[in-house]
């Protein structure tokens, strides 16, 4: 079953580069995300992302998402669901 979680980002999660999903995806192939009203999809298979867990994370090796990323920003993530 697929489930969708949307955050809006605040400084917090901005400064540690994560969020935590609403339940554990049963692969993190099976994850999407994108920032809601802004640029395309990124697929954790690009590299722009990591799921270790329930756990969203990019960093300064994920550059098209850590120089895009601020305060107030949404972002969706899809995935499917253990």
């Amino acid at each position: 079953m697929f489930e969708v979680d949307y955050f809006t980002l605040d400084a917090t999660a901005v400064l540690n580069r994560y969020v935590v999903l609403s339940g554990t995806p049963i692969s993190a192939l099976n994850v999407a995300m994108d920032i809601v009203g802004g640029t395309a999809q990124y697929l954790s298979v690009d590299g722009d992302f990591e799921v270790d867990g329930s756990k969203v994370t990019w960093d300064n090796t994920n550059l098209a998402l850590y120089n895009q990323l601020d305060v107030n920003d949404r972002i969706r993530v899809i995935f499917d669901r253990s």
